[in-house]
């Protein structure tokens, strides 16, 4: 499958003060569970907004508490908030 250079952002969504350790970052989760090496460290207190390139597909980003849906397909990405 063709990776798609898209931007994946967290629409706004942060934590709400900075928190240490691996549970204070931003991650992406792909579809089959393994996790997508993001450049450099994404703090969670910070919205988040990346451009990878990606397979087509259903991806979660998230961050401590947060979680978000993230569509990747060849017309672009989309993103909705997952409650908890």
């Amino acid at each position: 499958m063709t990776p798609i250079e898209t931007v994946i952002t967290s629409s706004g969504l942060c934590l709400p003060k900075a928190v240490r350790g691996p549970s204070g970052s931003w991650w992406l989760r792909h579809p089959t569970g393994a996790f997508h090496n993001l450049r450099g460290r994404c703090p969670g207190h910070q919205p988040f907004s990346a451009q990878v390139r990606l397979p087509e597909g259903q991806y979660v980003l998230g961050v401590g508490e947060i979680r978000i849906a993230v569509r990747v397909t060849p017309f672009g990405t989309s993103t909705k908030s997952i409650p908890r």
